[in-house]
């Protein structure tokens, strides 16, 4: 079973989002900061938080908080109008996601616009088991290879060897 991280969960949010938006609703999905040559209206999906909570026997439950940006046009007027459009359909793409091939749904999803900028925050939490590898069986253990044999008038602890000693 490979190990669970922050990434498996960005790039199925990315995968959704493709799959719900057209090319021209979102032009580009970012997962790490764009520098240059951005292609606006674009989606940044941001790791806000990311925790780990151990439970018992092997157990764990891991939540994840993510914000996906969602930035308009620099000719965009209606911006408000624009943003509940986007946000309502970043409800289907966010809504169940899938890690490991297993469906994990949000734990609930939020937005707001901030500077022209649409948010879209989304909580995911799910269980995990830790499994460990098998102990090893052990090895044969092989008695008499490296015996020494003493006299019987030797002391218990006693280094002489029979077979060196006439």
């Amino acid at each position: 079973m490979a190990v669970l991280t922050g990434e498996e969960v960005v790039s199925s949010i990315a995968t959704n989002i493709r799959a719900i938006f057209s090319t021209t609703e979102i032009k580009a999905i970012y997962k790490d900061t764009p520098l240059q040559n951005i292609k606006k209206p674009y989606a940044f999906i941001h790791q806000i938080n990311a925790e780990h909570l151990n439970e018992m026997r092997g157990r764990a439950e891991h939540n994840f908080i993510i914000d996906v940006r969602v930035h308009p046009e620099d000719n965009q007027t209606n911006i408000q109008t624009w943003a509940r459009a986007i946000a309502t359909k970043m409800l289907e793409a966010l809504n169940i996601i899938t890690v490991s091939g297993q469906p994990v749904k949000s734990r609930g999803i939020e937005w707001k616009v901030e500077d022209n900028v649409l948010h879209v925050i989304t909580r995911y939490s799910y269980k995990v088991i830790h499994v460990e590898e098998p102990i090893p069986d052990m090895q044969t253990l092989l008695y008499g290879d490296h015996i020494k044999n003493f006299r019987k008038d030797d002391k218990i602890g006693s280094r002489r060897n029979l077979d060196n000693s006439k």
